[in-house]
């Protein structure tokens, strides 16, 4: 919502301006939404699938706290990765289609701010091992509270 790019403390009224100086303060938290609407966007031109309507569940681990889906237009697909637990893990997810893919994003990366950790989450090679209903599975490691997005490379 309004100012939540640059972390807006104050309840929205519409009769109190924002408090601009902040996107500068955190202009770190500022890139990191700025990096995730050009992937949406497929600005760079290696996140078509993140434009499509297709969207199929890949993985879904209640107990890990993990969660990947697929984002699909035509043929071009991207994986969202999310581990929601306090600690960093591999976690293993059918893929759309083996070979290398990847990372885009990591929300975890310490260019998005100091006190983030900076879980390093590397590139994936898919491999022909059918898993939760797809054609190919992989395993990315992802860090505490993070969210990773991943395209064929």
């Amino acid at each position: 919502f309004q100012g939540q790019e640059f972390l807006e403390d104050e309840w929205f009224r519409d009769d109190v301006p924002l408090d601009w100086e902040r996107a500068e303060q955190f202009r770190d938290i500022v890139r990191l939404g700025r990096d995730l609407i050009h992937l949406r966007r497929d600005v760079d031109g290696v996140s078509r699938g993140l434009r499509g309507d297709g969207f199929e569940v890949l993985h879904l681990d209640d107990e890990a706290r993990a969660v990947a889906w697929e984002r699909r237009s035509g043929d071009e697909a991207a994986v969202v990765v999310i581990n929601a637990s306090a600690e960093a893990r591999d976690i293993t997810t059918g893929m759309p289609s083996a070979g290398p893919w990847a990372v885009r994003f990591n929300s975890d990366a310490a260019t998005y701010s100091a006190l983030f950790a900076g879980h390093e989450t590397h590139d994936v090679e898919a491999v022909d091992e059918p898993l939760d209903d797809q054609p190919a599975s992989g395993t990315v490691s992802v860090g505490a509270y993070t969210l990773v997005v991943l395209t064929p490379a």
